[in-house]
């Protein structure tokens, strides 16, 4: 929990508005990063979810543990990809897994990879 709260305690002292959690480190445990910034955020701070999974059905927002969440894998530089990322959220919100304050989202941008063309790839810009 110790890197948890100095974590936390950096983020409120930057003066950030919202945190991106990537599923890559050892602190996944968004609730205790939501009863965190709660307890130390003189402000709301928005927590975006990437990659550790959605929330448990049925939650209101305002037991979501975060405030976004990524519903795919990363974007690739091809339209197969780009599709498949965009119909990750239809299936998620019709199990009423997205809503205000608990939105899913599609990993959406891939800056400077390149195609089979040469060109830089920005999907949905």
């Amino acid at each position: 929990e110790y890197c948890f709260a100095s974590d936390v305690d950096a983020v409120v002292g930057w003066g950030f508005d919202s945190i991106k959690l990537d599923h890559c480190g050892a602190e996944m445990n968004i609730s205790l990063w939501r009863e965190l910034f709660n307890k130390t955020a003189p402000k709301p701070v928005m927590i975006e979810n990437c990659g550790n999974g959605p929330a448990p059905a049925g939650l209101s927002p305002a037991q979501c543990p975060f405030h976004m969440y990524r519903s795919s894998t990363d974007i690739a530089p091809c339209w197969g990809s780009i599709l498949a990322n965009l119909q990750s959220v239809p299936p998620l919100a019709a199990k009423g897994l997205s809503y205000p304050g608990c939105w899913a989202y599609p990993d959406m941008l891939e800056v400077m990879q390149t195609n089979k063309h040469g060109r830089p790839n920005m999907p949905l810009l």
